[in-house]
């Protein structure tokens, strides 16, 4: 990627976005062509950028299916670090993106749960209720990743959204549900229990 560019997108400034695509139409066509290790929307994303990151999907929502050289989707990086402004901005401008999955087949809907991002599970949620339901490579739910990483408030907002309770008893690839899994028998499961 041109360093004036990767510049740019560290620290969201649009003006130097503007200027680099008055001197140079094709910047981001060749950034797309580059195959490089992230975009500008994957550090856009990264450090919650809203109108930058909004910019660069109105020109190229197609960066928004890049994965990064950890196998993430700019959006899987917004999710992750409860960046909400520029996931609704991801919402609007390149909706698709909530469905993209990373190297362990998690959606940012995962990763969000993963991190236990309510904002941006709300957001996730309302968009695409029906992605609740979807599986990691692993098998596991977005409710198995909440209690795995003892986000109790995550859990307890996903678990007042659902609409087929058979989810919390879907098991893993190990045939474990979040109640069963020894490692998930944490803080979060004798909360839940006690309510």
């Amino acid at each position: 990627m041109d360093r004036r560019l990767h510049e740019a997108s560290l620290t969201g400034n649009t003006t130097s976005l503007q200027k680099l695509l008055d001197e140079d139409e094709l910047i981001l066509d060749r950034t797309l062509a580059a195959n490089a290790p992230e975009n500008p929307l994957h550090i856009a994303a990264l450090r919650g950028h809203v109108v930058f990151a909004a910019q660069i999907l109105c020109l190229r929502p197609e960066l928004s299916h890049e994965l990064n050289s950890q196998g993430l989707s700019p959006l899987h990086l917004a999710s992750a670090n409860g960046h909400v402004g520029v996931v609704k901005e991801f919402l609007k401008l390149a909706p698709d993106s909530i469905s993209k999955r990373d190297r362990e087949g998690r959606t940012p809907l995962h990763t969000a749960a993963a991190k236990g991002r309510v904002s941006v599970l709300e957001e996730l949620t309302h968009h695409k209720p029906e992605l609740i339901g979807d599986v990691t490579s692993r098998g596991e739910t977005v409710l198995h990743l909440c209690v795995k990483h003892e986000h109790v408030e995550a859990l307890k907002m996903l678990v007042g959204v659902i609409s087929d309770a058979e989810l919390v008893n879907q098991k893993d690839d190990n045939g474990n549900t979040i109640c069963h899994v020894p490692r998930y028998e944490t803080g979060v499961i004798r909360e839940i229990r006690a309510n």
